[in-house]
This record gives C-alpha cells, structure tokens and sequence, in this order.
C-alpha cells in the first residue's frame, strides 16, 4: 500500500497555464466576431478574433502549416524550417506548444512522430529569461513549458467528460455524443503522447511513476477514465518501466489492478482492457496486434520487396508477433543415441532452439493434426542429413546458429540470455555461460546483450567484478561478442548513473570496482568517458575508480595510464568550474593529488604574480624576482615537468590580462592603451620562458595554454593573435611549434577551431617568413 500513495506533481502551474491558455487564443482558427463599420459603408466587415500581433499570427500558420506537411521522409527539412519560424520570445515559444500539443491530441496515430519534433525543440529551441512571480529570474525552456502543458492535462483529464456526463441519464444527443468523443480522445492522447515522451528521455521515470500512483489511487470506485488511461500509458510505456530495478513498483502495480478487476461495478469494457493489459505484460509487453505508425515511403517498398522474394502474401501475418503454436503431434520415443554426451543447460537450450528453428523452416501447409505414422530419425539433433550431404547443402555450426537465431526475436534472445547471466551470478562459474551463450549467435545484438549483462551485475548480490572480467574476455576472444560496444553500453549506464543511484544506492560503487576491473583488464579505457564531447562521469565517479586503480598500480603507473587516455580529472564536472584551491583540496581528498603536482605549483605561481606583478614599468625587475623565487620556492621535479611551462604562461596571463584587456571583462573592447600595455608586461616576463620551454614539445604545451586561456574568456577580439605575435617575437615559441600545433590533432584540448581561424592569416605569414629567411 505505502508503494501505491498517491504523490502530486512538485511543479506549479500558477505561470505557465494561464500563458498557454492566452497562447491558445493566438491559434488563427479562433472564434469569428462581428465589427460594425464606420458610418457610410453599406457591408459589415468580419475579421477573425486574434490575441497578439501579426507577426504572432504569422508564425502560428506557418507552424500549423509545417507540422501540417511533417512525414518521416520530410521531417530534417521540416523540423529545421519549425526552428527558424523566428521564436524570439516565451510567447512564441508557447503558441507553438500550443498548436504541437493539439496536433498531437488529435492525431494519436502521429504521437511518435510529434514527439520527435519535441526532442529536436528540446535540444535546439532558445531559452529565454523571465522574473517570475517573486520577481526571481529564471529560464523558461521548451521542455519546462511542455511537460507543465502535459501535467495540466493529466490533472485535468476527466474533468471535460465529467462535465458531459454529469446529469445526462438518458444517455447523449448526437452532439453531445460526439463532443464526448473529442474529449475522451484527447485525455487517451495526452496519455499516449507523455509516453512517447517517455520513450525519449524527455520525460523522467519517476514522473510516469507518479502518474501510475495517481490512476491507481482508487479501488472500490475507480474511475473508468482513469484505469482507461492506465491502460494506455502501460501500453506505451510498460516494456520500458519493467525492468529489474522497479520490479518491486509494476507488481505492486498489477496485483491493485487485479484488485481493481474484481469489482462488480466495473464497466465490461474496462474490465476486459486490465486483463489484456495483465496479458501484456505476461507477454513481455510483445502486444498480440502490432499497430504500425507513420512509416518511410522506402521502407515500405523494401518491405514489399522482401515479402515478395519471400513468397508471402500480402495480408500473411509476419513474426511480428507471436502466433499460437500448432498442437505437436504423439511420436514414439527416438531410438538411444550411442555414446550420448552429458546433457547440460546449454544442450537443451540448442535442442529447444533447434526445434524451433526446425518448426519454422516447415512449409505452409504441411502441418498436419493426426498422429504420425513414421519413426522418429535417429540421429543427433543438428546433424546433417543424407540429402544434404549428397547434395552438398551441410550447413556448419555458425551457420546453423545463424539459421536458428533468425527465426527469433530480440526479445526472445534477451529472455534466454537474461536466464544465462542469472546462472552466472549464483554459481560465479563463467565456463558453462560462455558454452551457452556460445550456442547462440550474439554478435548482431552486442549492446543490447552487454546492456542485460550490466543489469544482472547490478542486480545481484554481492557480484564479483572479476566474474565480469573473465566472462566478457572470452566472449572477445571467440567473437561472440564485438568488443568495440563494451564502451557505448558502460557509457548508456553511467549517463544514468544519478537517477540509478536514487533507487539503488550501491550503484555507483558497484560500477567503479567494474570499471576499475576492466580497465586492468584492457577492456575498456577511461578516456571513452572522459573526452570533452562525451563525459558521461562525474569528478566524484571517476575518483572512486581512480582510488580502486590505485591498490592495483604504482602512483606512476597509474599517472602514465591516465596520461596515455587524456584523462584529466580536473577537466571532469563539477571539479572543472573549481578555484585551483578547491581543486587541490578535492585531489587531497581522494590521495590524488600526485597526478596532478602542478595545481599546487600554480596555486605559488599566482601568488608570487599577484605579489610582484604591478605595472608595466616595473616588469623587468619583476621578471627577475620570479626567476629566483621559483628556484627557491618551488620543488625542483615540478619545475623540471614538461607541464610547467604551460602552468607558468596560464598564471602570467591571468594576472597580466587583469590588469590590462581583460580587467573590465572579455564582453567589453579593450583600448590600444591596454593592448600596449598588455604587449609590454608579455614582453617583460615571457624571457622566463626561454629555459622552461626549451623543447618543442614544452612550446606546444604553451601554445595549447594560450588556447585554453583564450578558450575559458570566450576568444576575447584579437587576443589570440596578440599573444601569438609576441611568442614568436620573443621566441618563446618557434616556428616549428606552430608548425606542428597547426597540424595536431587533439580533441581533448577544447578551442582549437576558434583558435586556428584566429591565427590561419598570421601562420601563414610566418611560413612564408621562414622561408625567405632560409633562402637569404
């Protein structure tokens, strides 16, 4: 019962739903008034009742008009011509809710394809700033004002067939019958369209689960509208809510809707649709009748092609979905194979399949009722026969797995490898999982597979990661698996790791002692969820696998194998937008703080620039007093580091570029005073260089500093090529550092785009100088 109390939405609707309910009054197909004419004319005029400007309005028919056209084949074309309708302010941006959201009601065979137009908006419609109403700023994205739309249409579902119905004994006229219909239509596609949100990540589990409580609030007087909509949101959403994790919540859910079946006054109606849902979801949510939605023009001329080829007609169910199997007919028990093998798990599996398999390849019509009169062949299952033989058709071991695994479905697969794995964590034996699952061809389904298998490691007790890592090596090594997909299945996992964590609060331990083992295990690199594109880890995760890392490595082999994966802690949210201090007190934390010396040595640079860096005039001297109180102060292996060349020129520009270009802000343009200024405190302290980045690949660390700098300020106007000129002019880099920066290909250092266009005129000059100045 305490799974089953009710939980109310935590958002408010006391802003967005008045707007969206003025927004509606935008849409052009509004209410049609009168407007008397001025004195003299002899006609009235009719115009069309419209809230807003017109360019509003014009932005709303072309949106109408848009989704109006929208077709699989259309939908890149069209969604970017829905982006640049011109959203220039919240209004826009709810007008546009509005006229999808309606679309989406009415067209509940088109919910899929409405809701990818929502993820496209999600991701690149603009945000805007609006106080609300304490006066507080706060952002009004597309999603925020979608799901609040959706949320008020959940609360409200009833409350329109309610008001029909309420006092109508003897049933409705025609039009109210219809006015019914519309109503109901809506409520069942705001149900289906939050589900197929659902399915997009745009709509958070926990929010489906709340809607779920809602609907089954009630037992003795449920609601026929409500329990009509449990059904579908089930429907759409249940195969994806049915997972391990939340195996406690659907049985909860499905032992009130057997309650809830029971009742006397339930109408037949629903009472039928809970037990097809019950059906459902004893079918692994494969539903009996497959309803297919908006489809490529070319896949379905594929699809004709293919059931042409394969001779089956047009109107021939395909293996879409399960068909009742024929009643197997009595056989005389077969004749003892000589010498058998030990039957195992795994041979009834193959024997089991192989049947299957066997059942399919008969042709239609030859299946017959009556007892059968032959014997039974006696040889093993899987042999050839011999017509095969003579006729040379012997299919080998891969291609009979592929036969067998053709004729089942993915779900079908999962199902038998989801038994493989559950064995594999009882007993921890990995020898009888590899034979079986060797039986089945697996490589077409590699992550899907590894996904189940990361799904039994965190549901089983007490896992040992070393079980994992012996497994999946073997599968690599026979290629029953394709090893390149471990990453992008660990990388779905730990998206999610939060949300993960919520409901099973061992997760992210359980997944760092993984991670950690495969990385020993040269499976897996951390640099696949670190790269700046792609970080899928929090600084806090990789810590804790940095940390289990550790009792397996030296500190210096460890610092060399996050070196050769571009793996930078400090570069990982939320640690990156850290001050260096609170990044040397998180590193301290962790006992990380040896892969990362130079953070305290940067940490001493800025003080000793903040000390003595104080004007223009004085940096000569300044540059002196530094040069010493490094020898002094600083440990001489940290000085002596290849990185340190690149900590001493980040320190110099921050300190440099605050007082002078950069100390009003990186918006703001900068005077030629200050950029004087700023040329001259560079060309004071950049001789310190000259022995600290006496190698090119020290240069090309500076440069990549530069960038970075440049990167963090958002490529303030010119400065890019500011510090490129007086590098080079004080030969702090040389050429053939630039040369090779130029060249270089580095995804882990961020800004190199915005930096080569920046300097692209300026390196081509100083190759054409180096010539010349070869030549003469």
């Amino acid at each position: 019962s305490s799974l089953l109390s009710p939980l109310p939405f935590t958002r408010t609707l006391s802003r967005v739903v008045p707007q969206l309910d003025r927004a509606c009054q935008a849409v052009p197909s509004g209410p049609l008034v009168m407007v008397l004419p001025h004195r003299g004319t002899t006609k009235y005029q009719v115009k069309a009742a419209l809230s807003g400007d017109s360019s509003k309005e014009a932005v709303v028919r072309r949106v109408r008009g848009i989704l109006n056209k929208i077709t699989p084949e259309t939908f890149d074309t069209l969604t970017r011509q829905l982006l640049d309708v011109g959203i220039d302010n919240e209004s826009v941006l709810q007008s546009i809710i509005t006229v999808l959201f309606e679309k989406a009601l009415n067209e509940t065979q088109f919910c899929p394809l409405y809701a990818q137009v929502c993820l496209v908006l999600s991701k690149d419609a603009p945000n805007f700033e609006l106080p609300d109403l304490r006066g507080h700023i706060e952002s009004t994205t597309f999603l925020k004002l979608l799901l609040s739309y959706c949320q008020y249409e959940f609360e409200n579902r009833v409350q329109n067939c309610a008001t029909l119905a309420e006092g109508r004994k003897d049933g409705f006229t025609p039009e109210e019958e219809e006015e019914f219909a519309i109503a109901r239509r809506k409520m069942l596609g705001n149900i289906k369209f939050v589900g197929e949100l659902f399915k997009l990540d745009l709509v958070k589990e926990r929010i489906l689960h709340m809607c779920i409580k809602q609907l089954l609030v009630r037992v003795r007087d449920a609601l026929p509208e409500d329990l009509e909509c449990l059904c579908g949101l089930l429907a759409t959403t249940g195969k994806r809510l049915d997972h391990p994790h939340a195996k406690a919540f659907m049985d909860a859910y499905f032992t009130r809707i057997a309650e809830i079946r029971q009742q006397p006054t339930l109408p037949s109606r629903i009472r039928f649709m809970l037990q097809d849902t019950i059906d459902l979801r004893k079918n692994n949510w494969v539903p009996f009748l497959v309803k297919e939605g908006p489809r490529k023009i070319q896949d379905i001329r594929n699809d004709a092609k293919r059931e042409k080829s394969t001779g089956n007609k047009k109107g021939v169910p395909t293996r879409t979905a399960p068909t009742p199997a024929p009643v197997p007919a009595p056989a005389p028990i077969p004749a003892p194979v000589p010498e058998a093998a030990p039957r195992g798990k795994q041979a009834a599996m193959a024997e089991t399949l192989l049947s299957l398999a066997n059942l399919a390849r008969q042709p239609e019509g030859e299946i017959s009722l009556r007892p059968s009169t032959g014997q039974r062949s006696a040889r093993p299952p899987g042999s050839p026969s011999a017509a095969d033989v003579s006729s040379g058709r012997t299919r080998t071991p891969t291609a009979r797995r592929k036969q067998i695994m053709a004729e089942l479905t993915l779900d079908q697969i999962l199902s038998r490898v989801d038994g493989i794995f559950l064995d594999l964590f009882a007993a921890e034996d990995t020898t009888e999982a590899v034979e079986a699952l060797g039986e089945l061809w697996l490589a077409p389904h590699s992550l899907p597979v590894l996904d189940r298998l990361l799904s039994a490691y965190l549901d089983a007790k007490d896992p040992a990661p070393k079980c994992v890592v012996d497994l999946l090596t073997v599968l690599f090594q026979k290629k029953i698996l394709e090893s390149d997909k471990l990453a992008p299945a660990l990388s779905e996992v730990l998206a999610t790791l939060d949300d993960l964590a919520m409901d099973f609060p061992l997760a992210p331990q359980r997944l760092s002692h993984l991670v950690a083992a495969l990385t020993l295990a040269n499976l897996v690199s951390l640099g696949d969820f670190t790269r700046p594109d792609h970080v899928v880890v929090t600084a806090k995760f990789l810590a804790s696998v940095l940390v289990q890392l550790k009792t397996s490595l030296p500190e210096d082999k460890l610092a060399d194998l996050c070196r050769e994966g571009n793996v930078d802690i400090l570069r990982v949210p939320p640690v990156a937008t850290l001050s260096p201090l609170e990044q040397q007190d998180f590193l301290v934390q962790y006992g990380l703080d040896f892969l990362h010396p130079q953070v305290k040595v940067k940490q001493a640079l800025r003080t000793m620039f903040a000390e003595h860096v104080t004007t223009a005039a004085t940096a000569p001297a300044a540059a002196r007093t530094l040069h010493r109180l490094i020898k002094e102060q600083l440990p001489p292996a940290a000085v002596a580091a290849p990185e340190f060349a690149r900590t001493l020129l980040t320190a110099m520009l921050e300190r440099v570029c605050s007082l002078t270009t950069l100390k009003t802000g990186s918006e703001h343009a900068c005077t030629k005073e200050e950029r004087d200024e700023e040329k001259a405190f560079l060309t004071a302290l950049l001789p310190l260089f000259h022995k600290h980045a006496d190698t090119k690949t020290k240069q090309l660390g500076v440069i990549y500093a530069a960038q970075a700098f440049c990167h963090a300020n958002r490529f303030p106007k010119g400065l890019m090529l500011r510090l490129a000129v007086v590098l080079y002019d004080t030969d702090a880099v040389e050429q053939d550092a630039w040369a090779l920066w130029r060249v270089e290909i580095n995804d882990h250092e961020p800004g190199k785009g915005d930096a080569l266009f920046a300097l692209n005129e300026y390196l081509n000059w100083m190759e054409t100088a180096e010539e010349e100045s070869d030549e003469n």
